[in-house]
């Protein structure tokens, strides 16, 4: 068996290996990591109903808490759901404490050595930063659950996915960073409303009138998705790198940045194009390494394989650019 492995840091970790037996894995890795907030940290619940533990019980006692609140019974629900779990405890093998909170799916390709044919599986993994707050830690598994729990917007390998897309659909798609901002904001809300405090976290999310009784407010979708596209003097770069498809952001401000990614250090449509380019290099990589196993078996010279794979190679595998750091 000859396997290998490549792996790039940042955000978003893309690997291959390929084991040369009756199948052959092409993995691939995606990182959703928690939003950096640019104002403060949420306030402690007053009288939280009940101590909360070693740092080993910091996980299911935060879970245990989500699931006491309306957003958060929703969320555990679909985990169990779409994992098709039985009890809380096989849930806590999907959940680990981290130096960062993030989501790791891993999606994995198999193909048939047989016929040709083509299974995916997704594991994923949340991981919650362990140097935050008990309520922190709750609002984080929050965000990472709609995350973890939401089906991939986008396919790697899609031919016609371009970084514009990308963007897109990682911030204000399905189960992008809007929904799960939106997420943990409704579930700040049903903890002040249950057990007092402020939801400092959330504040910008909220009308002026409604800081003085979040309980009875109302999210705005539209100043969180306002805030993730605020890229400040990344704008003319940013732009450069996306080329046309800048177009497809309607919402790309210079306005002064308001949220970033703790990974990269740069406000989230600048950080996404970096990590759509990263794994363009890994699936053309793959691409390129499945096309030539399929090439040297005269059985599949005519597999219609070959095709989709000289499709994203010629539409996707070609010279980018990177937007500079600030």
């Amino acid at each position: 068996m000859d396997s290998t492995w490549i792996g790039f840091q940042g955000r978003t970790a893309i690997g291959r290996r390929f084991v040369w037996k009756s199948l052959i894995l092409l993995m691939f890795c995606l990182e959703f990591v928690d939003v950096s907030f640019a104002h403060e940290p949420v306030q402690e619940p007053h009288s939280p109903p009940a101590a909360l533990g070693t740092m080993s019980q910091r996980v299911r006692i935060a879970w245990g808490r989500l699931s006491e609140l309306p957003t958060g019974l929703t969320l555990a629900g679909g985990a169990k759901k779409l994992w098709k779990l039985e009890n809380d405890i096989d849930l806590f093998k999907h959940l680990k404490l981290g130096v960062a909170s993030r989501t790791d799916t891993v999606l994995i390709r198999k193909f048939s050595a047989e016929n040709g044919k083509e299974e995916r599986e997704r594991e994923v993994t949340i991981f919650l930063r362990e140097s935050q707050s008990d309520v922190e830690l709750l609002l984080d598994l929050a965000h990472e659950l709609v995350h973890a729990t939401s089906r991939p917007a986008f396919d790697p390998y899609d031919p016609h996915l371009n970084a514009g897309q990308y963007i897109h659909f990682a911030i204000d798609g399905t189960g992008g960073e809007v929904d799960a901002v939106l997420a943990e904001c409704s579930v700040a809300r049903e903890m002040a409303q249950r057990w007092g405090g402020q939801i400092h976290r959330c504040r910008n999310y909220l009308s002026p009138s409604d800081l003085e009784a979040p309980s009875e407010s109302v999210l705005s979708r539209q100043r969180v998705v306002e805030d993730f596209y605020r890229v400040g003097n990344w704008i003319t770069d940013l732009r450069s790198g996306l080329g046309p498809e800048w177009r497809l952001l309607p919402f790309l401000s210079g306005d002064a940045p308001r949220l970033y990614s703790s990974a990269a250090h740069a406000p989230y449509p600048v950080a996404l194009l970096q990590e759509y380019e990263e794994m363009t290099r890994a699936a053309c990589e793959n691409s390129r390494e499945r096309k030539r196993s399929l090439l040297a078996d005269v059985r599949r010279e005519k597999d219609p394989q070959i095709s989709a794979l000289n499709e994203l190679l010629a539409s996707r595998c070609g010279s980018g650019m990177t937007v500079a750091h600030q």
